[in-house]
C-alpha cells in the first residue's frame, strides 16, 4: 500500500544522492589539484616568513615569545625579595594539618 509521501521521499533520496555524488567529485578534483610540494612550500612559508605585524609567521611568534619571556625573567630578577608576597597558612599548598584523612571523606 503506497502512501502519498513515497514519491516525495524517493525524490529527496535521488536528489540527495546526486548532490553527494557532485560534492564527492568536487572534493576529488580539489585533492588532485594540490601537490605535496605545494603543501610543503605553504608550510615552510607559514613557519619562516611572509608574516606581517598583524599575522606574524610562526618563527616571528616564537621569537616574540622568547623576547617577552627574557624581559619577564630579567624584571623578576631585579625585583627585591621583600616585594613578593610571603606564604600564609592558607597558601595554595594547603598545610597537611588541614587536610582530612581519606577515611573521614569516604
Amino acid at each position: 500500500m503506497a502512501t502519498t509521501l513515497e514519491p516525495v521521499v524517493e525524490a529527496r533520496r535521488v536528489l540527495s544522492d546526486i548532490n553527494n555524488n557532485l560534492e564527492a567529485q568536487k572534493a576529488a578534483k580539489s585533492f588532485q589539484a594540490v601537490t605535496f610540494e605545494e603543501l610543503f612550500e605553504q608550510q615552510v612559508l607559514a613557519i619562516e616568513g611572509g608574516g606581517t605585524d598583524l599575522r606574524p609567521s610562526q618563527k616571528d611568534k616564537v621569537a616574540r615569545l622568547d623576547e617577552d619571556m627574557k624581559k619577564l625573567v630579567a624584571r623578576l630578577k631585579d625585583t627585591p625579595e621583600n616585594e613578593f608576597e610571603q606564604p600564609s597558612d592558607m597558601d595554595v599548598n594547603t598545610p597537611a594539618d588541614l587536610v582530612e584523612d581519606d577515611e573521614e571523606l569516604g
